[in-house]
C-alpha cells in the first residue's frame, strides 16, 4: 500500500521527479518533493494542487551532505518516520573523455553517485530503526551497456546499480529494502540538452520512452521486492544479456552509431520545423510521446512484424507436419538417418514453445497488448540464436555438401530464422515506445 506512505522524491522539478509524485500522489501518498531548481520544483507543486494532491517542496542539493541531514530532520519532525526515498535527481554532460571539463565530470559523479550515497546514508537510520522503509535509485540502461561520448555518466549509473545491488544485500534481515531502476532514454529536458551534442548518439538509438512510464515502473518497485527493474523490461533483458558478451555489443558498435545519428539528425530536423530552433526546447508535438506514438510509419512497420510473427509460427508447425508426414522415409545414409532422428527426437517441443511465442508476440503487437514487444523481443533473439546454431551445426556435420537439394533446403530455412530474427529485434528495438508500456 502506498496511501499515507511518506515519500521523498529527489529531482522532483520535471520529467520522471513529477511523473512519479503524479502517480504516487493519487494514491495518496504524503510527497516531500525537492530540488535544486526552485522555479521547476514551484511549478511541479503547483500542477499537483490542481489535480487536488498536496506536497511538501524542498529546495535540496543531493550532492550536499548537510542539506540531506536538514531535509531529513524536517522530515522527521513533520510526520515521524520516513518510508520510501526515490533518489531521482541526476545531470548528464555529453563530452569525449579527454575533452569534458573536469567541473562537468566532478558535478556527474557528484549528483548522481554521490547524491545516491548521501541519500541512502540519511534515511538509514530511520529507516531501520522504524523495522521498514524502501530506497529506490534511478540508474539507467546506460550503467548496464557502454555509452561512448557519455562516458562519465554511464560510469555513475553502473556505480549506482552496483551501489543498490551491495545496499541490498547488506540490508537483508532489517526491514530495508532497496531496488534499482534501468530505464531507457526518457522524454526529458536532459534529453533534450544532450539533443544538442553529438557526443549523446547512443541515447538516441531508438525512440525515448515516457515520464509517466518509468513512474510507473517505479510505483511497483515499491510495492513488489525486486533487487532490480529494466524500462522497458523486453530491451533490458536483451542489454543485460548482450553485455554477457561485450564483444559481441563492440561488434555492433558502428551499426548502432549510426543509427542513433540518423535519428538525432531526424529529431533535430522536427524540432526546427516545430520551434524554429532546436534550443528554445519549448513543448511542441516533439516533445510529445504520445503524438510521436501515434506515427503511421511505426505503426506500418510493428503491423509488418507482427503479421511475419503469425506467419513464421505457422510455418514452423508446418514444417514439422511435414517433417514427420514425410521427413523419416527411406533414408539410406545411415549416418543422415541418425541425424534425422535426433532431430525428429530433440526439437520439435522446443520449436511449438518458440511458435507459441512469436504467435502470442504477433496478436500482442496487434492488438496493442503490453506483453506484445516483449514477446516479440524473446522470439526474434531465439530466432537469431537458432539460425546461428544451425548454421554452425550443419557446417560441422556437412549437410550442406550432402547434396544441392539438402544444402538448399537447409540454407533456407537457416538464413530465414537468422534474418527475420534480426529483422524482429531490430524493428521493436527502433520502436520501443510502439510496445504499449512494456513497464
Amino acid at each position: 500500500m502506498i496511501k499515507n506512505k511518506v515519500v521523498i522524491i529527489t529531482g522532483a522539478g520535471g520529467g520522471i521527479g513529477s511523473a512519479t509524485a503524479r502517480h504516487l500522489g493519487r494514491e495518496g501518498a504524503v510527497l516531500v518533493l525537492t530540488d535544486l531548481r526552485k522555479d521547476s520544483l514551484d511549478e511541479t507543486v503547483k500542477t499537483l494542487a490542481h489535480e487536488g494532491i498536496k506536497a511538501d517542496a524542498v529546495e535540496h542539493d543531493v550532492s550536499d551532505p548537510e542539506s540531506w541531514r536538514m531535509l531529513v530532520e524536517r522530515v522527521l519532525n513533520l510526520h515521524g518516520r520516513i518510508d520510501i526515498l526515490v533518489n531521482n535527481a541526476g545531470v548528464v554532460h555529453p563530452g569525449q573523455a579527454e575533452v569534458i571539463p573536469l567541473a562537468k565530470i566532478q558535478q556527474q559523479v557528484s549528483v548522481n553517485f554521490l547524491g545516491t550515497i548521501h541519500g541512502a546514508r540519511s534515511v538509514l537510520p530511520a529507516m531501520k530503526k522504524q523495522n521498514s522503509g524502501k530506497i529506490i535509485n534511478v540508474a539507467s540502461l546506460g550503467g548496464i551497456v557502454p555509452m561512448p561520448g557519455e562516458a562519465v555518466y554511464s560510469a555513475t549509473k553502473a556505480a549506482i546499480r552496483g551501489y543498490s545491488f551491495s545496499l541490498a544485500a547488506e540490508l537483508r534481515g532489517t526491514g530495508v529494502q532497496v531496488t534499482v531502476i534501468c530505464p531507457d532514454s526518457v522524454e526529458t529536458a536532459q534529453l533534450r540538452y544532450e539533443l544538442l551534442h553529438d557526443e549523446a548518439v547512443f541515447s538516441f538509438i531508438g525512440d525515448a520512452l515516457k515520464p509517466e512510464t518509468v513512474a510507473a515502473a517505479i510505483r511497483k518497485a515499491i510495492l513488489k521486492a525486486k533487487p532490480e527493474v529494466l524500462v522497458p523490461p523486453g530491451i533490458g533483458v536483451l542489454v543485460r544479456a548482450a553485455m554477457a558478451f561485450p564483444r559481441i555489443f563492440f561488434l555492433a558498435l558502428p551499426l548502432l552509431k549510426k543509427i542513433g545519428s540518423k535519428n538525432i539528425s531526424k529529431r533535430r530536423e522536427r524540432a526546427e520545423s516545430e520551434r524554429g530552433q532546436v534550443g528554445q526546447c519549448r513543448p511542441s508535438v516533439y516533445d510529445r510521446p504520445d503524438k510521436m506514438n501515434s506515427s503511421s510509419d511505426s505503426l506500418r512497420k510493428i503491423k509488418y512484424a507482427a503479421i511475419g510473427e503469425i506467419i513464421f509460427a505457422a510455418a514452423i508447425v508446418l514444417f514439422w507436419v511435414a517433417f514427420y508426414s514425410f521427413g523419416i522415409v527411406d533414408i539410406p545414409d545411415p549416418r543422415l538417418r541418425e541425424i534425422y532422428l535426433a532431430f525428429e527426437s530433440g526439437f520439435p517441443v522446443a520449436d511449438v514453445c518458440l511458435a507459441l511465442v512469436l504467435l502470442g508476440g504477433g496478436i500482442g503487437l496487434l492488438r496493442q497488448r503490453s506483453s506484445g514487444g516483449l514477446f516479440s523481443l524473446l522470439g526474434g533473439s531465439v530466432l537469431v540464436f537458432l539460425g546461428l546454431l544451425d548454421i554452425s551445426f550443419n557446417a560441422k556435420h556437412g549437410i550442406y555438401r550432402l547434396g544441392l537439394e539438402e544444402a538448399l533446403v537447409n540454407g533456407a530455412i537457416n538464413g530465414a530464422c537468422l534474418l527475420f530474427g534480426i529483422y524482429l529485434v531490430l524493428t521493436i528495438w527502433k520502436n520501443k515506445k510502439m510496445q504499449f508500456d512494456l513497464s
